[in-house]
């Protein structure tokens, strides 16, 4: 392979390593600030984005996503492999490609051990800069480099040290300026003592509830009442999805129906939500196949064209019994789970949705991402 092609793949692979990066970043502030769909591309089997970006591996500090420290690492890297094609230049060009490649590659494997023993799932764009990251390394190795710093003049360490501060000034500085900015410390700290000292209530949480599973001995239980029509409880559940894969083992979350439609809820006057009764009792169905997070998942993902035929889609989108999930729509079983979920609610001091419980402690409304982090935090750090 000539030197041109394998120093335009070095280009190439680092420009598709940055837009990976970048993307990341995105990612990670949209599952940390609860904006991300609920159905990801990057989760099946033991592969979690989600679970990647919540955990504190995927920050530098104060917030900063391992992400953008990649993407300013790879846009260095693009943009100083084109002094390769320089013959002047060329020479010391290869030694800092080389530096920073193995750099790169011991980087990727010490996140890829993580991921592997520590975290136990994969992230999938982690993987794919990690290939590249070796990739970059091999075409490097292949172009016969020498590790030799003090063959590089001082105006070169000065342009390479430009480039590397522009980059990353770029890449971490910007996206952090553009960071969704949630509640001051003050306020966060009011809420979650007021949550702490609310007295609690008896909400049922056994085995019949709607769950999405996890540890049944989990400390700390959140229950959610739940319209799938209620744009504020769309929010809400994506704001609450990343506390459940940030703390897999210490919350378990439970679903309640609480639909704002007159045709199932004697409580409500109109119906505002015209497939919110045939939402909820789907979602009870589609649970006794044993798909009720999935469905619950699509459900909120659609919201915007959800109707009783999007909803026979979906079913049949999950692989679903077709019959026994129409039979089950029908059936007194599915309307009285509804009656039951909300009588209790209404019990329980519910008035609108969303609605969340924490250990019976009652939360009205929305709770940023980051918010919930500290308040599940703070809980756990009583706990004896």
């Amino acid at each position: 392979m000539k030197t041109s092609i394998k120093t335009s793949l070095i280009s190439l692979f680092s420009l598709i390593a940055t837009g990976i990066a970048l993307f990341q970043t995105y990612h990670f502030f949209s599952v940390r600030h609860g904006a991300a769909k609920l159905v990801s591309f990057c989760t099946f089997g033991s592969f979690d984005c989600e679970v990647i970006e919540t955990s504190s591996y995927a920050e530098i500090f104060s917030g900063i996503p391992l992400a953008s420290f990649a993407a300013g690492w790879f846009l260095t890297l693009f943009i100083i492999s084109f002094f390769l094609r320089d013959k002047n230049k060329a020479k010391e060009t290869l030694q800092v490609v080389f530096a920073m490649s193995i750099i790169g590659t011991l980087i990727s494997l010490f996140y890829l051990y993580i991921m592997a023993f520590q975290i136990q799932k994969y992230c999938l764009l982690c993987l794919c800069i990690d290939a590249i990251s070796i990739i970059i390394l091999l075409l490097t190795i292949s172009l016969k480099p020498k590790l030799s710093f003090s063959s590089i003049n001082r105006k070169s360490v000065i342009s390479f040290a430009t480039v590397f501060a522009s980059c990353f000034a770029v890449t971490i500085a910007v996206p952090k300026i553009l960071e969704p900015k949630g509640f001051s410390q003050n306020i966060t700290k009011k809420l979650i003592f007021e949550v702490i000292n609310t007295p609690s209530v008896f909400l049922e949480t056994g085995e019949n509830t709607l769950t999405t599973g996890g540890n049944s001995n989990a400390p700390i239980t959140v229950v959610k009442y739940s319209d799938f029509q209620c744009p504020y409880c769309k929010r809400a559940a994506q704001m609450i999805h990343p506390v459940l894969k940030k703390f897999p083992n210490q919350v378990r979350f439970v679903f309640k129906n609480f639909p704002l439609d007159s045709q199932c809820n004697k409580k409500v006057n109109s119906n505002m939500h015209p497939y919110a009764c045939n939402a909820a009792k789907a979602v009870y169905c589609a649970n006794k196949q044993n798909k009720f997070e999935a469905f619950y998942k699509s459900l909120f993902d659609h919201q915007e064209s959800i109707s009783d035929e999007k909803i026979d889609e979906l079913a049949q989108n999950l692989n679903l019994n077709l019959d026994q999930f129409k039979t089950c729509l029908k059936s007194s079983e599915s309307s009285l789970s509804i009656t039951k979920d909300i009588e209790e609610g209404l019990r329980a001091g519910v008035k609108s949705t969303p609605t969340f419980f924490v250990n019976g402690k009652k939360i009205r409304g929305l709770l940023p991402t980051v918010v919930w982090f500290e308040l599940i935090e703070e809980i756990l750090a009583q706990k004896p």
